[in-house]
């Protein structure tokens, strides 16, 4: 299986005539570098300014900006370890074009492909969107971006451009 794009730890594989949404995990990657970093970059400024005022706290944080700061390489080598590796675990959704369904996991069908429509939806508690598989009588969320990650732009492309979601 072939992954063709991704979405903070969700991939979509092809394989012939199917594709799979896979569930890598570590969609929470791109916060924590971003936190991480956030924390080394204020821990770092504040550590500067104390070194004028008291020595040892300048010291101390300092040592916090060098921890944050290894947390956020760490956090980022393993972002990009898991987005270069290939899908491992089965998919729970597929588009089997060659069949005209849109199977489940357990490869039950749900619907015609012809009736599955890719919407954007709302996620609270974040300016980004999620991409949803809409058919009737159901829905799934198969992708959801994040503000420090991925956008679900890759995987909503690369459906429409194998004829998914009209």
């Amino acid at each position: 299986m072939a992954v063709i794009a991704r979405c903070n730890g969700t991939a979509l594989v092809e394989d012939g005539p199917r594709l799979g949404v896979v569930e890598q995990g570590g969609g929470w990657l791109g916060t924590a570098v971003f936190i991480a970093a956030l924390v080394a970059l204020l821990a770092l400024v504040n550590a500067a300014l104390l070194f004028t005022i008291a020595l040892a706290a300048g010291v101390a944080v300092l040592a916090v900006a060098l921890v944050a700061g290894f947390v956020a390489h760490r956090l980022w080598r393993r972002r990009r370890a898991l987005a270069a590796s290939p899908a491992a675990e089965a998919p729970w959704l597929v588009f089997d074009r060659e069949a005209g369904v849109l199977r489940d996991g357990d490869g039950a069908a749900l619907s015609p492909l012809r009736e599955v429509r890719l919407a954007r939806a709302f996620q609270a508690g974040s300016s980004s969107k999620a991409l949803r598989v809409q058919w009737r009588g159901g829905a799934k969320i198969i992708a959801r971006g994040t503000p420090f990650g991925d956008s679900v732009d890759a995987v909503e492309h690369a459906l429409r451009a194998r004829g998914i979601g009209a």
